[in-house]
């Protein structure tokens, strides 16, 4: 693979693991969230490690969910056939 493509490429990954990361941290602001709650009434439950991980998948899956909306898969290989001025109105649109 060229320089310039593995550059793009971890470019890509970087920001899709950046994001899977971010999400799995709301498992930690739930966890503040319900420890600030328990201290200051007993009734609210502490999360159970059970319950964090479901929060950091859940998170860490939306939010790359999010990413790849967002910044889908990068092209690898460029077109050789850049120029438009050849192709019918209708295949400048596909």
């Amino acid at each position: 693979m060229a320089a310039s493509v593995q550059r793009i490429l971890r470019a890509w990954v970087y920001g899709l693991l950046s994001a899977v990361v971010g999400g799995a941290c709301t498992a930690l602001s739930a966890y503040n969230g319900c420890a600030l709650l328990h201290a200051m009434s007993p009734d609210v439950p502490l999360l159970t490690f059970a319950q964090l991980k479901a929060v950091a998948i859940s998170g860490g899956f939306w939010c790359a969910v999010g990413y790849l909306k967002k910044s889908p898969l990068p092209h690898i290989y460029e077109d050789t056939n850049t120029n438009d001025d050849d192709k019918t109105d209708s295949q400048k649109l596909s």
